[in-house]
């Protein structure tokens, strides 16, 4: 049987809000990480501190279960946005979220600031999360991990829900100049 080491990657544990990152910015939190140009700002900043090439968006995990409807805390200088609460309390619920609006909330404004980073001529890499991580923000997962087991048909209707909110992200995305993409579920 192979081996399995743990990476220590560090660079994936950027959150953009670190001191070193924010320090002389001038912004305020969470008040940066609701608009384009203070989105533009820590993306370049991080981007500096990081030694990287491209610019990351969106500096948390919560962005798109935000856009479905999720209770997000957008925290502070020092704890980046988190689950604020449960919206469901049922896997049935999950299909019942609405699609993500694309045009409004943090998630317009995130993909603005990627369209402005990829006009000025950076590469700005959007940081998009799967179907765990979506519904974590969403659900307690004892509800998503009991369905797998006991509603197996359900559990591929959300998850085909989900995959096609991932792929309509992608799309925005791509149309907002985003050319570098990373994904991550656990």
């Amino acid at each position: 049987m192979g081996k399995i080491i743990d990476f220590p990657c560090s660079y994936g544990n950027s959150s953009g809000i670190r001191p070193e990152v924010t320090e002389g910015l001038g912004l305020t939190f969470p008040d940066a990480y609701l608009h384009n140009h203070t989105m533009v700002k820590l993306a370049r900043s991080l981007k500096e501190k990081d030694g990287a090439v491209h610019c990351d968006l969106s500096f948390c995990h919560t962005l798109e279960a935000e856009a479905m409807g999720g209770d997000i805390n957008l925290g502070n200088d020092r704890q980046g946005p988190r689950c604020g609460g449960y919206v469901c309390n049922s896997v049935e619920q999950l299909l019942e979220l609405p699609d993500i609006d694309f045009s409004s909330g943090r998630i317009a404004e995130t993909l603005e600031a990627a369209r402005i980073l990829s006009d000025q001529g950076e590469y700005p890499n959007m940081e998009l999360c799967g179907p765990f991580t979506v519904m974590a923000n969403l659900i307690d997962l004892k509800y998503v991990f009991k369905a797998c087991r006991k509603q197996p048909e359900m559990m591929k209707e959300i998850y085909w829900k989900f995959g096609r909110q991932t792929l309509n992200f992608i799309k925005e995305a791509e149309a907002h100049g985003i050319r570098l993409i990373s994904y991550a579920d656990p």
